[in-house]
């Protein structure tokens, strides 16, 4: 490509060399339909962009302020062809505050900012200072005080067509206070585009049947560059439809993939999984998906359940599963970082998504090895082969040394991709995108994500800053929320969050949206099966639950929930719940009297058991109505009406006492006082009472005992968690 061509028309060759062709489709939540052909595509555009010209200076911000449709694509290539840099921001809801968009503009010092008519009767533009709001239409009457800004951290406006010039901003979908602008350039875009085409293969699909469906928001690093840009310079023809209109009906997607014979869709994993849990049956009779070669799948871990679920429920209107096309990628990388390895085949027929089995426990640890048994097993997606012209490298967040094959750690990349930097932030470009390792000289991207690589696959594991650190362990958020999920039906789907919350306290933290179907007489018994499901499953005592109305977690652009968002409005109580639980260590000294005494005493193994019985004696006797004398160290808790959740909070009271780290479902493992008490003072003397053979040989014998006592449900959950 010569570099005189300028990037306005670089993205619409392809609609010049065939003018008459529809390459846009937008499907509205009422049934309307609206299409632009190449010629109608780049007449508006060029009319804007001499409207914008005469009110703002080549290199100036202009936000990009619009509802689902076409417009927005409009007012992007507009700007592009005006010299102009746009900001996508997501859509300003009516009633809600523009915090976040005041930040944005003061951030970027946007001058000028793009919608349509129906927006200015539904907000109250005057709330955000300093910047004008315009429609196509009245664009040409704006008045402001314009001027070329000088660009942050040494940067200038090179001459159009220079792949240096910065061609927009994507601002991150981080927390209200710090959205950051990466700096996305013109050489940046046309190497990532070029990555996509030849991960999707896309030159392989004729001309005609190159159409792509999506519902991604247009503002959002996956939608613009993945679906908008990629179809315009790849000569797609791409039919969009709005997230509202997805979310409100699912089958709206599949029907349109079979209405205009897609090859290609891409969305974020819980949109599959929305897909195969809504749809009404009733409407799946007319959806054809034989024809859908590329379902692009990223922007989160990716569960395999999910593919298997929509490969399930989906295979016979003609879905194939190896139409899944696992993905990872940034806005800091333009997008495109790695993807399905589409030449890796089987007896001549594509493989499909890549998936390898290792342990759940040695995860936690950083390490990737093989599981022990099937409970220790956990089964995770490869999100491909490195893009073309992409070099990955996992590092050692501490070390900041490249890891073996068999090591988590932060994923860093180096391509041509690679955004030039955070707008106006120096310190955090060079942090974030100058990084050099002792090895290579070449600048890295770090990423903050976490991820492996085995056999050239890449596998992404979670967010670096996002990892639970509890007791030295670590534990993937996405895990536990996948647990919590899991837990009830009563829980909204794919809409809860768990995180550590500020020193000094760093409590475990659960928050998660309830089901439209919630009742408040029904919180105590969901919030009691959230608790058990985390002990059982990830060996964790939850400090407390906080269950929220529908739709007021703090959601990205592409339907993420926000953690650092969520954790942020839980720290200054702006969350409204519908019901909070919380655990209070609370022990009663003549319960739980000191034990630092015993320590010194010569026998003091002997001692400290003693207590421990006494004390155990004591609560239970306490619990259930009894006296101390009319108990049998031997007979199980279950027998005496302890259940599952009391067994926890047992366990973390004795944690409080001992100053030990304990498991909170240690008393499902030492079902009684004497087994217990044994096992106790073993913890706080190691030294002096070693390992207990007859107590593991004699394990499960006890655990059924303790089970006789229980309800079916927590039967079934003990006896499926149990390891032996």
């Amino acid at each position: 490509m010569m570099e005189t061509v300028t990037p306005f028309d670089w993205l619409v060759e392809s609609s010049r060399r065939d003018p008459k062709r529809t390459r846009l489709t937008f499907l509205d939540d009422f049934g309307g339909v609206e299409t632009l052909s190449g010629r109608e595509l780049i007449a508006r555009c060029e009319s804007l962009a001499d409207d914008l010209r005469g009110v703002a200076d080549p290199g100036d911000r202009i936000l990009l302020a619009y509802p689902a449709g076409l417009d927005f694509v409009v007012g992007f290539l507009a700007c592009v062809r005006a010299d102009l840099i746009p900001v996508p921001i997501s859509y300003p809801k009516p009633r809600r505050t523009l915090s976040r968009y005041q930040t944005i503009v003061d951030d970027c010092d946007a001058k000028l900012a793009l919608t349509v008519q129906k927006t200015l009767d539904v907000i109250d533009p005057s709330t955000l200072s300093g910047v004008t709001f315009v429609t196509e239409t009245t664009v040409g009457d704006a008045k402001f005080d314009s001027g070329l800004a000088a660009f942050s951290h040494d940067l200038e406006l090179p001459p159009p067509g220079n792949r240096e010039r910065i061609l927009f901003l994507q601002y991150t979908s981080g927390s209200t206070s710090h959205p950051k602008g990466v700096c996305v350039t013109y050489g940046n875009l046309i190497a990532n585009l070029r990555a996509i085409s030849d991960g999707y293969q896309i030159e392989q699909i004729p001309i005609s049947e190159r159409v792509v469906v999506s519902w991604l928001p247009a503002y959002h690093d996956m939608g613009l560059v993945g679906i908008i840009l990629a179809s315009l310079v790849h000569d797609a023809h791409a039919v969009l439809m709005s997230p509202t209109g997805f979310l409100q009906k699912p089958a709206k997607w599949l029907q349109a993939i079979t209405d205009f014979g897609a090859r290609v869709t891409v969305a974020p994993c819980f949109g599959y999984r929305w897909a195969a849990n809504k749809i009404d049956p009733r409407e799946e009779s007319l959806f054809d998906l034989s024809h859908l070669a590329i379902a692009g799948c990223g922007a989160e871990p990716i569960d395999p359940q999910v593919l298997r679920d929509f490969s399930d429920r989906f295979g016979r209107y003609h879905f194939d599963h190896r139409a899944f096309y696992p993905c990872y990628g940034l806005a800091e990388s333009t997008l495109m970082v790695s993807g399905t390895d589409r030449t890796l085949r089987f007896h001549g027929e594509i493989v499909g998504p890549v998936t390898c089995s290792i342990s759940r426990r040695q995860l936690r640890d950083g390490k990737v090895v093989p599981p022990s048994d099937e409970r220790d097993c956990v089964e995770v997606v490869s999100s491909g082969v490195m893009a073309t012209a992409t070099m990955v490298k996992i590092i050692d967040p501490e070390t900041h040394c490249t890891c073996p094959d068999d090591r988590v750690g932060e994923i860093y990349v180096h391509s041509q991709s690679v955004a030039a930097g955070y707008w106006n932030r120096p310190d955090a470009t060079k942090t974030t995108f100058q990084v050099k390792l002792a090895d290579d000289p070449s600048f890295y991207l770090r990423t903050g994500d976490l991820g492996f690589i085995r056999v050239g696959q890449l596998y992404v594991t979670g967010r670096l800053k996002d990892v639970l650190i509890v007791r030295g362990q670590n534990h993937y958020p996405e895990d536990i929320e996948r647990t919590v999920q899991q837990a009830s039906d009563f829980l909204a789907e794919g809409r809860g969050t768990v995180f550590m919350s500020e020193p000094p306290e760093e409590r475990l933290v659960v928050l998660h949206e309830v089901a439209r179907n919630f009742q408040h007489q029904q919180a105590e018994t969901l919030v009691r099966k959230i608790r058990l499901a985390i002990a059982a499953e990830h060996d964790l005592a939850v400090d407390e639950i906080c269950l929220l109305r529908t739709h007021s977690m703090p959601r990205t652009s592409s339907g993420k929930v926000q953690r650092f968002r969520s954790r942020e409005l839980y720290e200054s109580n702006e969350i409204k719940y519908v019901a909070t639980w919380q655990h209070h260590e609370t022990l009663d000294p003549s319960l739980f009297p000191d034990i630092q005494p015993l320590l010194r005493r010569e026998d003091a193994r002997g001692a400290i058991q003693h207590q421990i019985e006494t004390t155990l004696l004591g609560w239970l006797a306490r619990e259930r109505g009894l006296s101390p004398d009319l108990i049998d160290t031997t007979t199980s808790f279950a027998e005496f009406g302890i259940d599952s959740l009391m067994a926890v909070e047992l366990s973390r009271q004795m944690e409080g006492w001992l100053g030990q780290p304990l498991s909170p479902v240690l008393a499902w493992s030492y079902p009684n006082i004497g087994k217990l008490s044994q096992h106790l003072a073993s913890v706080v003397m190691p030294e002096v009472h070693g390992h207990n053979d007859d107590d593991e040989e004699n394990l499960l014998e006890d655990l059924l005992d303790e089970v006789e006592g229980l309800d079916d449900d927590e039967v079934q959950a003990e006896l499926s968690r149990y390891e032996a």
